[in-house]
């Protein structure tokens, strides 16, 4: 559960810090001259492709979350496996 957590916030922070990054270097690539209509019309045409880049971003966020849970549940069972022999041994020798 804190994996998935961590990848939720992992996403929106990456969105976040994409979408204000893409606006700062637009501004700082056009100047303050936004409106000019060439401008205008490059902005829209740029649009799909920071689209594209937003969702693979999302994808490849999901995809490595997806192999960091999958990996992780194997580890941890690798480490956590013995520690449940000891206490099932521990408890039947005690009489629990």
């Amino acid at each position: 559960m804190s994996y998935a957590l961590v990848l939720i916030s992992t996403l929106l922070i990456v969105s976040f810090v994409f979408d204000y990054s893409v606006s700062h270097h637009f501004e700082r690539v056009f100047g303050s001259d936004v409106r000019r209509p060439e401008t205008s019309r490059f902005l829209q045409m740029s649009r799909p492709f920071i689209d594209a880049v937003r969702l693979s971003l999302i994808y490849a966020a999901l995809g490595s979350g997806l192999i960091a849970l999958i990996f992780s549940y194997f580890v941890s069972n690798y480490f956590v496996a013995p520690i449940q022999q000891l206490i099932e041994v521990t408890k039947k020798n005690c009489g629990w």
